[in-house]
């Protein structure tokens, strides 16, 4: 079990990666398919999904990722459903052998059990990094198939997980293995603790969350004209801000029991409340950073995902590195750097770059 020295420690370690490398991105969010099979109630790209958008081509990744020099947390790929990419398997490969990150992993609703089974053996045999699946749960089965808007996906993401769990591998050179995501909702809240319990009695994983967000309630003060706002949840909303405490408690007492696994939940969480009720910022944002971009199927490029895109990788020969480093990605970060929001992909990077507010809920929990 680790103690809160070693999580101090490796913090430390991060932090002090994360400023010493300037140059490299963090975290690098790909939509490789706008089609997905199910309507999530909280999904915030769902005008997006099925709008006839040509799904991402392995080889137009291999160029992209060519380009980039380092990310050095990892790559989410996402959609849409990544499993409905008939071509994912190629995609993925291209994508780790370009050898510009270590860690990449795959979303998924895990509706497809023998297709992701297929793409896992796939994928197994040349793994040489740090594979992960990331299976969506929303809590139950009751509350999660209601949620996702088709019954049996429960039990179709317990198979999944089942299957990816057989796979699984720690052993050098490669990593491979199930997550779960859980994003916490007004319908769902009252299931984080049994969930988790759930997942390491049956899987021995832990499970990652997430806070529901959309354009409407969770991004500031970003200037006018640049925000995506059509980034929200169908019908879902947050918790009551009456069990946020105790949600962060919940969290704080798995973290002790269990030996830190939700420190970065736990952590950011108490700063998105803090936002919530206050509306203030309290981290610099790393996106206005520069390192975490976001990569659309269609090559369109955004400094987050509540902003909207500012450039094409088509104008760029689909030459990251050479969009990413142009005058108006500058000129657009430089715009955003007055925002803030309650996206974990943005403020987990923001948080680690900012030492002394990590460590003091970090020394809390």
């Amino acid at each position: 079990m680790t103690s809160k020295l070693q999580v101090l420690s490796q913090e430390l370690r991060m932090h002090r990666g994360a400023v010493s490398d300037r140059e490299a991105l963090e975290i690098l969010i790909l939509y490789v398919t706008n089609h997905c099979n199910m309507k999530c109630e909280h999904c915030f790209f769902a005008d997006n999904l099925n709008d006839g958008t040509t799904d991402l081509p392995p080889e137009r990744a291999k160029r992209i990722f060519d380009s980039i020099p380092r990310i050095r947390e990892e790559i989410a790929i996402t959609g849409g459903e990544p499993i409905l990419h008939r071509k994912l398997p190629e995609l993925v490969r291209n994508i780790h052998d370009a050898e510009c990150s270590r860690d990449i992993q795959i979303n998924t609703n895990g509706w497809y059990v023998d297709r992701t089974l297929e793409y896992a053996k796939d994928i197994k045999q040349w793994n040489r990094k740090r594979i992960s699946f990331q299976i969506s749960l929303d809590g139950l089965e009751e509350t999660h198939d209601r949620i996702r808007g088709l019954e049996g996906s429960f039990q179709r993401a317990m198979e999944t997980a089942e299957n990816l769990k057989s796979l699984s591998h720690y052993s050098e050179p490669g990593f491979f293995t199930p997550v779960f995501l859980m994003v916490i909702n007004s319908q769902n809240y009252r299931e984080v603790r049994p969930l988790a319990e759930f997942l390491f009695r049956e899987f021995g994983l832990f499970l990652a969350i997430e806070l529901v967000r959309g354009t409407q309630f969770s991004v500031w003060n970003v200037p006018e004209g640049m925000l995506e706002d059509d980034f929200n949840p169908p019908s879902l909303e947050l918790p009551p801000e009456s069990e946020w405490d105790s949600i962060y408690e919940d969290l704080r007492a798995l973290n002790r029991e269990w030996g830190y696994p939700f420190r970065h939940f736990a952590t950011k969480m108490k700063y998105q409340f803090e936002m919530l009720r206050t509306q203030k910022r309290v981290v610099r944002c790393a996106a206005a950073s520069g390192v975490t971009p976001v990569v659309y199927a269609n090559g369109d490029v955004a400094t987050c995902e509540f902003a909207k895109p500012f450039a094409n990788l088509n104008e760029f020969g689909d030459d990251f590195s050479a969009l990413w480093n142009s005058d108006r990605a500058r000129q657009n970060r430089a715009a955003l750097t007055g925002c803030h929001c309650t996206h974990a992909c943005f403020l987990v990077p923001s948080l680690r770059r900012d030492l002394g507010k990590n460590f003091k809920l970090l020394v809390d929990l």
